[in-house]
């Protein structure tokens, strides 16, 4: 039987719920913007589900939606098929710039796109932990105002040793907004050892079910000493003082980064993807 697909309202709050609920490390993005801005078809993100005998099998959140123009982030969930056609939906509505969803549904999807060529494709692993990590920490603390010229080159660098892309090239004037933001909301937190930076790490998605870590980054002069393994756990233990689990993604061949959060106590949880596509703004 083919599946039905719609724009979701609040009567689906329930089913949307149960479906996240069944991969929470996985899904903890959408579902904290569920929790806090509920599902709302005229407002800036889509919810699109795909419906088997009125039980909803799969799901798609397209972020930052313009009309006729590419949205910021496409998540799709649930079964691959459904995902496939979703992405067809997705692609007639102007397409994403970026899907990160767990592996089956994500690749599906973009073929739903039409299979566009990726200036990203990362094949990445859902990490997670419950439970404080013991060892030794470092003395990590929120990023101030202050600290800007030194985090504006810095978190660029991170974001070129992840994704081969300089924002600070590709975007200046949004590259210093978003620093400048996430310094304001404590979402950048940094160690100094002898006075020089020693350890920077994001923090994406925060709240009671769950936080989500983002980049990290250790100054080249730095690395090898186990400042990433200490910066780690202190943020952790500093997060799993207000929400339950930290999760975070790790590219598959990131064998350092794999070691360094084991030793901190992360568990493997889903496989994950990640695309990102080169937009050409006019």
């Amino acid at each position: 039987m083919p599946y039905s697909y719609r724009g979701l309202n609040s009567g689906d709050n329930q089913q949307l719920s149960d479906l996240l609920d069944l991969s929470p490390e996985t899904n903890l993005y959408a579902r904290d913007l569920l929790d806090r801005q509920g599902i709302d078809l005229l407002g800036l993100h889509r919810w699109t589900g795909a419906f088997e005998n009125e039980q909803m099998v799969a799901v798609n959140l397209d972020v930052a939606c313009i009309p006729n123009q590419p949205c910021k982030l496409s998540v799709p969930m649930g079964r691959a098929d459904a995902c496939e056609e979703m992405g067809r939906m997705t692609l007639n509505r102007g397409g994403c710039e970026r899907i990160m969803a767990e592996r089956s549904p994500a690749d599906a999807f973009w073929k739903g796109l039409g299979q566009p060529n990726p200036s990203i494709n990362h094949s990445q692993d859902v990490m997670y932990v419950k439970v404080r990590s013991e060892g030794e920490q470092l003395n990590l603390r929120p990023a101030t105002a202050e600290m800007f010229p030194l985090l504006f080159e810095s978190t660029a660098l991170m974001r070129l040793e992840e994704e081969g892309i300089d924002p600070r090239i590709q975007d200046p004037e949004l590259w210093i907004q978003t620093i400048q933001i996430l310094i304001a909301r404590r979402l950048i937190w940094v160690a100094f050892d002898r006075g020089e930076l020693s350890f920077v790490i994001e923090i994406g998605t925060r709240c009671e079910r769950g936080a989500q870590i983002g980049s990290t980054y250790v100054p080249p002069n730095k690395r090898g000493q186990g400042f990433a393994t200490r910066g780690m756990r202190a943020i952790v233990n500093n997060l799993l003082m207000h929400s339950k689990c930290v999760t975070l993604l790790v590219n598959v061949d990131n064998i350092p980064a794999r070691k360094c959060y084991e030793r901190v106590g992360f568990r493997y949880g889903d496989e994950y993807r990640l695309y990102s596509f080169q937009v050409v703004k006019e």
